[in-house]
């Protein structure tokens, strides 16, 4: 079930890429790729912070559609690696958990670049693997297949700050905390709260840049 359901929205984000390359001819819809690092975990019931983060990454496609000079929305899709890390006395236990995330953002520009943002994120898991690793002794280490212990879909709210550069490259800082309970197994409630670090180039910016220069030799 979960395999197929990936399958379909692998096909449905296929489909939609020539679409976001047909619109970034449009003055008002910009489009390009996101790229950076995650750092995530898992919140439970007394936990606070990032103590048992995983470093990973998200990458993937983006979509802005301009209000105008301050109002912007931004559609992703992205494949994110979430999950957590811990370690109990000599064994090593790493939670790796891969979603396709679609979030749909709402920025707030202001000028100079900046901006705020705040938007829903839609996740369905590809996949989660356990990695348990013991160094005590003949260091082992087992992979054990963890789908069933997951809910596939997860939602998040997701708020941050970002900066433009004229020349089409971005940065921003986003907090993404999700509020539904993800582990089928466990007693209290278990969500996932990721902080991600990303760089975006804007393709549109790219293609005019081509454009002027061909302009340019042209004339």
């Amino acid at each position: 079930m979960k395999l197929r359901k990936s399958k379909v929205l692998i096909i449905v984000i296929i489909v939609f890429f020539p679409y976001f390359f047909v619109k970034s001819q449009a003055q008002d819809f910009d489009f390009g790729l996101k790229l950076g690092p995650n750092l995530a975990c898992f919140q439970r019931p007394g936990s606070y912070g990032f103590p048992d983060s995983r470093l990973s990454l998200h990458m993937g496609i983006y979509g802005t559609y301009l209000l105008s000079a301050t109002h912007a929305f931004q559609l992703a899709v992205l494949y994110s690696g979430e999950g957590e890390r811990r370690n109990s006395g000599s064994i090593h236990a790493v939670d790796k958990l891969s979603y396709i995330n679609i979030p749909l953002i709402y920025q707030h520009r202001f000028p100079k670049g900046f901006s705020l943002c705040f938007g829903y994120q839609l996740g369905v898991l590809m996949d989660a693997q356990r990695v348990i690793k013991t160094a005590k002794g003949n260091s082992t280490t087992m992979t054990l297949n963890t789908n069933e212990d997951y809910d596939i879909f997860n939602t998040s709210l997701l708020f941050g700050v970002g900066h433009r550069f004229d020349f089409g490259l971005g940065i921003g800082l986003q907090y993404n905390i999700g509020f539904l309970d993800l582990h089928e197994k466990s007693s209290g409630k278990f969500t996932s709260q990721v902080l991600q670090l990303s760089l975006a180039y804007s393709l549109h910016k790219f293609m005019q840049q081509l454009t002027s220069i061909d302009d340019t030799h042209a004339h």
